[in-house]
């Protein structure tokens, strides 16, 4: 059985720091083409600082042959196409990098408290970010949408974070307790998720908070859910009053009924057509490169009838397929039917006595639809909460197989019973 320390003021400042680093796009160190946030740099500098009380797990087996698998495919693939497209060492790299993250969020093991410490510490860093935001975007230069340059105040990098976004609403949503304070950051983030003008992100959303409200009706009683469903009406109305005090509404519901790409009346809307073009692209290099694919990130290497000025998919299981082959879709059917069983099991599991756990199950479902709309996987960001959500599931299986094994009855003191359960927390 592991003993777990109990934090210092060094670690809850440390946790403070990752916290207020997780949310920010633009606390990111850029080096070449990949990306090592800063909130990684405190991670690994936490385990330095700690590695001779560091709270250690086993990393699954699982995971380590899905690394290995993924690892080996994008670098076979990427020879097998070296002549034909070129090599993408940087990606390659911002891969590894990624994959050695993941195993090291998984060597330090943050317990619940330390993650419910980043979390809401993370939820009040994007809550004042985001006023900054809108403040700079909509009030100061008079614009109709929001993004994260604030030089020019364009657009550029709103998908970095429309990501963070949705992660922040759903925590605001479960993680929370005070109504007050729950209900600030869900206009904030709301209207923040209309501001960002990304469709995707607001088609992703509205599947997690529908299947969320589904879930709450079914495991609540009828009373809680109306009081649910009122704050969120409430909510809406409230953002939508001041949306309309300060833009026209009418640029971002023309944007969000042009979601579909299909649609030729589309074309001459924002990105439509270049979307629609880069899907028949990603539809071309899949049926005449099957096996190997063209290597990893030369989807914009590629010469196509349809496209060829545009070098990323935005869309995860296309751009994989596409630039991985058959590997590369053994590899989606093998992460999806490894984490969302997962999902929907702890999702539908009795009670919410785990929110945690409930949170980063909503966020990898979130992941999940969001990914048809954006290019996600290679992201830290992605494999963070992924890490997480595997942790926090395999700590639960763990709590109910010992509370399972366990004759309580046997137990007179009602202390010991709470030792053996919280010693896995």
């Amino acid at each position: 059985m592991i003993e777990f320390k109990k934090e210092t003021k060094l670690d809850k400042l440390f946790l403070l720091m990752i916290a207020f680093s997780v949310p920010i796009p633009q606390l990111r160190l850029s080096l070449s083409s990949f990306e090592v946030p800063i909130y990684l740099v405190l991670i690994v500098t936490y385990f330095l600082f700690n590695i001779k009380n560091i709270k250690q797990s086993k990393i699954p087996l699982n995971v380590l042959i899905i690394i290995f698998y993924f690892t080996l495919s994008m670098l076979l693939t990427s020879l097998i196409n070296i002549n034909n497209f070129g090599i993408n060492m940087n990606l390659i790299i911002k891969y590894i990098i990624n994959f050695m993250f993941m195993l090291m969020i998984f060597v330090v093991n943050f317990s619940n408290n330390q993650l419910l410490i980043i979390l809401k510490g993370s939820l009040f860093s994007f809550l004042v970010y985001m006023l900054l935001t809108i403040y700079l975007y909509i009030i100061v230069n008079n614009k109709d949408f929001i993004g994260v340059d604030f030089t020019n105040y364009t657009t550029i990098g709103r998908n970095s974070l429309s990501i963070i976004l949705g992660v922040f609403l759903i925590a605001s949503m479960i993680i929370l307790e005070n109504n007050i304070i729950k209900t600030l950051m869900l206009i904030v983030f709301g209207v923040s998720s209309f501001l960002l003008q990304s469709r995707g992100l607001i088609i992703s959303l509205f599947f997690v908070v529908l299947v969320y409200m589904i879930l709450h009706m079914r495991k609540s009683r009828i009373k809680s859910f109306f009081k649910s469903f009122s704050l969120i009406i409430i909510v809406s109305l409230i953002g939508i009053f001041i949306m309309k005090k300060y833009i026209n509404l009418d640029i971002i519901f023309d944007r969000i009924k042009t979601i579909n790409i299909f649609n030729p009346t589309n074309d001459d809307i924002s990105s439509n057509l270049s979307r629609k073009l880069l899907f028949k692209k990603g539809i071309e290099i899949i049926s005449n490169n099957f096996i190997f694919g063209v290597g990893l990130g030369n989807f914009g290497n590629y010469t196509s009838t349809s496209v060829s000025t545009l070098h990323i998919a935005h869309n995860d299981y296309i751009g994989i397929f596409s630039e991985m082959g058959i590997f590369g879709a053994i590899l989606i059917v093998v992460l999806f039917f490894s984490i969302f069983p997962k999902i929907i099991k702890n999702i539908t599991s009795k009670g919410y006595s785990n929110k945690i756990l409930l949170f980063l199950s909503m966020v990898n479902l979130y992941f999940i639809i969001y990914m048809f709309f954006i290019d996600l996987i290679n992201t830290p960001f992605y494999w963070f909460f992924l890490t997480l959500f595997i942790i926090e599931d395999n700590r639960n299986h763990q709590k109910k197989s010992i509370t399972n094994d366990l004759d309580f009855d046997s137990f007179r003191n009602v202390q010991i019973k709470n030792i053996w359960i919280n010693k896995i927390q």
